[in-house]
């Protein structure tokens, strides 16, 4: 798989990271505007087609317990050194989906939720610096 399918990358253009998304009480997840930006990127990512998991919340950690132990889902918010963020979120797909098509999809939906939230300079582009990476922790 490429770094831009599967298993992620990014907005800025970093390669795709073997590491899982964590969810809640992950370092900087206290910073102010975290915890509301973490929501509006999970509730975009559910609208995603082809996202089977809930991107966040306790219903995508249980959900995936169920399904064999992994993670189903969860949305880390990180804030970056002067500004910006890095987001990283973790999916199931669903069956009939291609993998690289959703992150995609996912990439594209986290980077307009951020720039509705905190618009820049740019239509559609967010204010400050945004790195996401997207994992898919099972296909369904």
């Amino acid at each position: 798989m490429s770094g831009d399918g599967a298993r992620g990358g990014s907005a800025r253009g970093e390669g795709a990271r073997g590491e899982g998304a964590r969810g809640e009480g992950a370092r900087g997840e206290g910073a102010p505007g975290a915890a509301a930006l973490r929501e509006v990127v999970g509730f975009a990512v559910r609208r995603v087609p082809g996202v089977a998991f809930p991107a966040s919340g306790i219903a995508g950690l249980l959900r995936g317990r169920a399904a064999g132990g992994r993670r189903a889902g969860a949305v880390r918010v990180e804030p970056l050194p002067g500004g910006g963020w890095r987001i990283e979120v973790a999916v199931g797909v669903a069956r009939g989906h291609r993998a690289v098509d959703v992150t995609r999809a996912v990439r594209r939906a986290v980077t307009e939720a951020v720039a509705a939230r905190a618009p820049g300079p740019s239509p559609g582009q967010p204010a400050g610096p945004l790195g996401v990476t997207v994992t898919v922790t099972g296909i369904t």
